[in-house]
């Protein structure tokens, strides 16, 4: 049996507590099997919600520096300005989602000026007004939480196009635009571990924002049910709160490592000689010469708060900095409680949170995150050649080039052909990536055929930019998954029986490799050097 955490774990004579202090010593695979009987029998049996996304709204220039002349934007039917933007938060470009915002904002009450939901048209929020408010229960499926339908586009949802609805909505969630998300302090100031976590807004406290939480809560249950991993970059401040595990000042040092080092100053813990020797050790004599702080801190968003009534009149003293330091602590660890506990009313909806109590945050942080990166020897290891050897030319150049990649190109790759920005954690891989053979009767990419189709799109609708048209991973995803699906290999590797290798080599040096989001497969043309190879595969993805 498992021990709710949910109202003991703080108290140290509960089992629950006791289970907390040894989660670390359990198996990880152990764990594993408990919470999958339990997810087994909590999953929903009644039919897939289906979301309507519409991510062609753009405004050219959106983000034209000012002073520079920005196109006239494109204005939908419902008369909205939208504009297409990149999503600062992540290192893709995001150029399918898509966004309809004035100058204001939905973070805070009304005096803080966080109130754009009405006007808000990215892929995340477009989600959110569809799921958050159905019965949970309905998300509760293996495999694939809800179907996704494309607005002007021709996809049919085996799997891929929802992969890649999560992937952007975890682009959404941590753009600028949306500001639920900002970068932790080390961040900021290039110091420390994790500068490239980011921690909840602190001013996001309104309703609305309130309710992003608690939805992004249920993607992250959605994450551990389907095994579709999100790319999220959070730190132990905030994954700690989730599996009812305490906090401690190594979580602020964490996200904050100047700001622990100034209370260790004024401690007295550093009293050091600065490089020109001089000795500025703090003392009940020289401290009201060299600190000069009231009883106020900043946030991580900026903003000084009061730590106590009155605090910007209460001068930090010799006697009283123990207080202090004791106060600043506690407001920063708790910083971001309000943003936490939505979260973890949304996972709750969506996983049988007790559950949870027998993981440690590391566990929680690759059960829904995975493992950072593309670890190319455990893709290799679950990928299945059909019609094709792993021998064969042009698959050995195949992982040359994909081991010459950046991991920004890496990640692309990897929605190219999957849809999703991250590989599952091994334990977790349950699809296999299949390479296959190509023969061009069947392909439907080549170069100059791709720019005849990116004309004829554009003769369609003209209000469609060329960057929205350019193969990219999304595009390419909802092309391919609007087709049959591939041959089987016994077909494909019967039609290459007639040509030589060599023969083939050079006749499909012109065509570009086929993705099928759906099925994690790519069919490969027999590229005769690693330098078509690898321009092919970037223009693609």
């Amino acid at each position: 049996a498992v021990v709710s955490t949910q109202s003991t774990g703080d108290n140290e004579w509960s089992i629950a507590f006791m289970i907390n202090g040894i989660r670390h010593l359990i198996f990880y695979d152990v764990k594993v099997n408990i919470l999958q009987d339990a997810l087994t029998q909590t999953r929903s049996f009644a039919k897939r919600p289906v979301v309507i996304l519409n991510r062609q709204i753009s405004i050219p220039g959106l983000n034209t520096a000012p002073g520079e002349n920005a196109p006239a934007p494109a204005v939908s039917s419902a008369g909205i300005p939208t504009p297409t933007s990149r999503s600062p938060g992540s290192s893709l470009p995001s150029n399918s989602s898509s966004w309809s915002s004035t100058n204001s904002s939905v973070l805070g009450g009304a005096n803080d000026g966080y109130v754009l939901e009405d006007k808000l048209e990215c892929l995340f929020i477009q989600g959110f007004r569809q799921l958050h408010h159905l019965d949970p229960a309905l998300l509760r499926h293996p495999e694939q939480a809800w179907e996704v339908k494309l607005e002007r586009e021709g996809a049919q949802d085996a799997g891929g196009p929802f992969r890649e609805s999560i992937t952007q909505f975890c682009a959404d969630i941590f753009s600028k635009e949306l500001r639920l998300f900002i970068p932790c302090p080390n961040a900021k100031d290039e110091v420390g571990f994790n500068q490239d976590k980011y921690i909840p807004n602190p001013s996001a406290t309104s309703p609305t924002a309130l309710s992003y939480f608690e939805f992004i809560g249920k993607l992250m249950g959605v994450a551990i049910r389907t095994r579709n991993v999100l790319d999220f970059s959070l730190p132990s401040i905030i994954w700690k709160p989730l599996t009812k595990l305490r906090l401690d000042r190594t979580d602020l040092e964490a996200i904050d490592k100047q700001c622990c080092t100034y209370l260790d100053a004024i401690a007295g813990v550093n009293n050091k000689t600065d490089e020109n020797e001089n000795n500025y050790e703090l003392n009940h004599e020289t401290f009201g010469h060299l600190i000069f702080e009231t009883f106020t801190t900043h946030s991580s968003d900026g903003r000084v708060v009061e730590l106590k009534p009155k605090g910007s009149t209460i001068a930090v003293t010799w006697e009283n900095r123990h207080e202090y330091i004791q106060l600043v602590e506690q407001y920063r660890l708790n910083e971001f409680s309000l943003q936490t506990n939505a979260m973890l009313r949304g996972l709750s909806t969506i996983i049988p949170i007790s559950y949870l109590s027998i993981f440690t945050w590391q566990e929680l942080e690759l059960r829904v995150c995975g493992r950072p990166g593309v670890d190319l020897k455990l893709l290799k290891k679950h990928t299945r050649y059909c019609g094709v050897n792993a021998s064969d030319r042009h698959i050995v150049y195949f992982w040359k080039v994909l081991e010459s990649f950046t991991p920004e190109e890496l990640t692309l790759f990897l929605r190219f052909v999957w849809g999703r920005s991250k590989l599952p954690s091994p334990s977790e891989f349950s699809a296999q990536f299949q390479i296959q053979s190509f023969t061009k009767e069947d392909s439907r990419f080549q170069e100059q055929t791709r720019g005849d189709e990116i004309n004829r799109l554009r003769n369609d609708d003209p209000s469609r930019n060329r960057d929205e048209l350019l193969p990219s991973s999304s595009l390419s995803s909802s092309i391919s998954s609007s087709y049959p699906p591939p041959q089987s290999p016994q077909s494909r590797t019967r039609s290459r029986t007639q040509r030589s290798n060599s023969q083939n080599d050079q006749s499909q040096d012109h065509y570009l490799p086929e993705a099928h989001t759906c099925f994690f497969s790519l069919a490969l043309p027999r590229y005769s050097t690693p330098e078509i190879m690898r321009q092919k595969l970037l223009y693609a993805i």
